[in-house]
């Protein structure tokens, strides 16, 4: 058996419905931990500490072979990435400079991913200003932690700047358009509704 490209989209889905919070968090955590350059041990704790997921040690060092497996380019990227930071600095897909000094190389691998997500981020709160203007809505941008974005909303839009926030953020193609290429992964944002920011 072949497979159709619609049976594969058709398949990816359903078990994409199927993924669970704690799913996303344990995926999450590796994810970044891997692409930060963290050994199996270190990859446990921040796996424990950031997200609650309880690794073996084992388990750890199995997700860690089985993700640069996955991802053969990642290694390479690290090495490119500690070469550049040599020279003083890293850069962002969007060209920004972060300073990166002798003493602090082991940051510099995770600095274009977290940098990247801060500028996208910051291209998600300009998108979502003008989307809710556009809408005539009675909400606000009003700040950000990370990346999360807070919205102060009339309530009786709170609903509708819900459903457009998760869809602005989710467009990626668009919050990427700038860079001149296609973020080759989706992006699931994640919302509450609530009184106050403690909600």
């Amino acid at each position: 058996g072949q497979i159709t490209v619609s049976d594969y989209w058709k398949e990816r889905h359903v078990w994409m419905a199927k993924v669970t919070k704690l799913d996303r968090d344990g995926a999450k955590g590796a994810n970044f931990g891997l692409a930060y350059g963290m050994q199996a041990e270190k990859l446990q704790t921040y796996a424990k500490q950031s997200y609650k997921v309880h690794l073996t040690i084992d388990q750890a060092r199995t997700m860690r072979e089985g993700y640069f497996k996955l991802y053969s380019r990642i290694l390479p990227w690290h090495e490119e990435i500690m070469h550049e930071a040599r020279r003083g600095y890293v850069e962002t897909p969007w060209g920004r400079r972060i300073s990166i000094s002798q003493e602090d190389l082991h940051v510099a691998i995770n600095t274009p991913i977290q940098s990247f997500a801060s500028d996208l981020t910051v291209r998600a709160m300009i998108q979502l200003n003008e989307n809710i203007k556009s809408a005539g809505l009675r909400a606000w941008v009003i700040g950000s932690v990370h990346d999360s974005i807070l919205i102060d909303s009339h309530e009786d839009d709170a609903d509708e700047v819900a459903k457009l926030m998760k869809t602005t953020m989710e467009d990626v193609d668009t919050l990427t358009s700038p860079l001149g290429f296609k973020f080759p992964v989706p992006v699931v944002a994640d919302l509450k509704v609530g009184q106050s920011w403690a909600d």
